[in-house]
């Protein structure tokens, strides 16, 4: 009896439904990636240790990450928890430091400072790769609220331009009003609801980046040879309206939301605006023109940096109106190829100048918000500071 060819691509589509809800229950028991958001979900992979070797200028070529009981990387939370001054440092990448091993990120720096002025500090780096400001909200009612740290310390800006960059040569408005107007989107809309979906979606992106399971993690970005790309002031101009217009106050209203949660639960919230290796001026070690480099298909260095001030600004409008500390290492961090090892990430020097700088204002603000914790005065941490490099702001 010929089977027809209905009958053969029903029986297909049959077998392919069943392997991906298999699939998909198989995921909900055993999800063998770093983390995944769900439906206003996220799950971390708890007293977990990596490791991986790397291939990127400035940075070691073997690391090791620990994720202790929490989930995060530095030490286990103490057992007197609420004795200690307890400080979360939050962000994505550009905090997480996934390149570097435990003892190069900018946050186990930054606590070695800070614990040669205060006793008893406990940080954590609370950092997860790719995270945006959408993220951060989902860490702090899952995760963060409940441990109740006095301190968080945002490192914001990185990821929240990147989800909805227009670029030239598009219809920006439409182009992102119209959510599924991609295969991308839909499968970034869809990756909050299936394990299956965001399985693949994310070893898409690991493919795209680097990932931990295969060879050497790569940094992908060469500022040699050079690639221009000149864009006019009305290039530029239209993508910022773009984002003044239609994302800018959704960012706000983020950040809004993040400093209440914190203030609500007890817990100090902390920005720091985030720097950029692209931009005005030209790379000190390699001459090359940092605004008109061609970070993407569409964009340079000046747009993107120009783009990336203004969510700086709005994380320095809110400071001032909510009364929330904030640190701007975007216009103290010196843009350099001695700092970065693509247009955001830090090398070991430049994770070592990020905690110098972040150490000077926060070890301060610390000492007066927290005066029982100061060290007796003879160990303030003032060798840190005298070994800080001459800086120059941008």
């Amino acid at each position: 009896m010929t089977i027809s060819l209905r009958s053969k691509l029903a029986a297909l589509a049959f077998g392919c439904l069943v392997s991906a809800l298999l699939l998909e229950c198989l995921l909900r028991i055993y999800n063998p990636f770093y983390t995944q958001v769900h439906s206003s979900d996220l799950w971390l992979r708890r007293a977990k240790v990596e490791t991986q070797r790397v291939n990127a200028p400035g940075l070691d070529s073997y690391i090791v990450i620990h994720r202790n009981s929490l989930g995060f990387r530095g030490p286990a939370p103490p057992e007197r928890f609420s004795e200690y001054l307890t400080i979360l440092t939050i962000g994505g990448s550009t905090t997480e430091c996934s390149l570097q091993d435990d003892n190069r990120t900018w946050p186990a720096l930054l606590a070695g400072h800070l614990n040669r002025s205060l006793r008893n500090v406990w940080l954590n780096n609370a950092g997860i790769l790719g995270h945006s400001t959408f993220g951060h909200i989902i860490l702090l009612e899952n995760y963060v609220i409940k441990l109740r740290p006095k301190v968080a310390v945002f490192l914001v800006g990185c990821n929240d331009p990147k989800i909805v960059a227009p670029r030239p040569g598009y219809d920006d408005i439409r182009h992102r009003q119209m959510r599924f107007s991609s295969v991308g989107a839909i499968a970034s809309s869809l990756a909050q609801y299936s394990e299956a979906v965001a399985c693949i979606y994310t070893v898409g992106h690991y493919l795209k980046v680097g990932s931990r399971a295969w060879g050497a993690l790569d940094a992908g970005f060469r500022l040699l040879p050079p690639r221009y790309l000149y864009l006019s002031d009305t290039d530029i101009g239209r993508v910022k309206q773009a984002h003044r217009d239609i994302y800018l106050p959704g960012y706000r209203a983020r950040l809004l939301k993040i400093a209440g949660l914190c203030r609500g639960s007890g817990i100090e919230p902390v920005f720091v605006t985030q720097p950029y290796l692209l931009g005005e001026g030209k790379d000190e070690r390699t001459g090359v023109d940092l605004a008109l480099f061609e970070s993407d298909p569409g964009s340079n260095g000046r747009m993107d940096w120009e783009v990336l001030e203004m969510y700086n600004d709005a994380v320095r409008a809110l400071a001032q109106e909510q009364a929330v500390p904030v640190i701007d290492l975007a216009r103290q961090m010196a843009k350099s190829s001695r700092y970065f090892y693509d247009e955001t990430h830090y090398t070991n020097e430049g994770a070592e100048l990020v905690a110098r700088l972040i150490y000077v204002e926060l070890n301060e603000w610390l000492k007066r918000r927290f005066p029982e914790y100061a060290r007796e005065p003879g160990s303030s941490g003032s060798d840190v500071t005298r070994t800080q490099p001459e800086l120059r702001v941008r």
